[in-house]
């Protein structure tokens, strides 16, 4: 089979690893479908590389999604939102990952699997709800009920488009600008 024929209903390993970060672990390609002889055609011609023993990699690939890959670890939190185009307030100064192990290497951001050892970033998902357009307009919802103000989202007011908050107590409508710029 030719590096550049198509595989895994007509994906090749190299648009699985862009899906992915541009990184994967050997078991992950094999699971996907792809044969041995598949990964190291694309490694021969150089459509892959091996970064690591069972760690493959485009040569563009996330820096992050590789240090992970090589520490057994995932992307997790502030380092994955990018990669699934969330907003972030800010870029991560460090990588964070996240390991059932406790060997993660210096310089990155540790969280752990599993349990509710996650408690703090919990409490914060809990107040996020449907209905937000952006990461401002949560924000903003959040900031309004933790100062006791009872927040509406989505509401229709007739002869109005719908606004993105409305606070009760004062009877104001928010209309949140989206960023334009991440």
């Amino acid at each position: 089979m030719q590096p550049g024929r198509a595989t895994l209903d007509g994906m090749q390993p190299t648009e699985f690893l862009s899906r992915h970060g541009g990184a994967a672990r050997l078991a992950h390609l094999r699971r996907a479908g792809f044969s041995r002889s598949q990964i190291s055609q694309a490694v021969n011609s150089g459509l892959l590389l091996n970064a690591r023993h069972a760690v493959y990699k485009l040569p563009q690939a996330n820096c992050d999604f590789v240090r992970a890959y090589e520490a057994n670890a995932a992307v997790t939190c502030v380092s994955a939102a990018s990669h699934y185009s969330l907003w972030t307030l800010k870029a991560p100064t460090e990588p964070h990952l996240a390991a059932c192990h406790r060997r993660l290497p210096r310089g990155v951001r540790s969280h752990r699997f599993p349990g509710a050892r996650n408690g703090r970033a919990r409490a914060v998902l809990d107040q996020v709800e449907r209905g937000s357009d952006s990461l401002l307009e949560t924000v903003a919802r959040v900031l309004f009920r933790g100062h006791g103000f009872d927040v509406r989202t989505q509401v229709y007011l007739a002869g109005m488009h719908r606004p993105d908050d409305m606070l009760e107590q004062i009877r104001l409508a928010l209309a949140t600008p989206p960023r334009t710029a991440r």
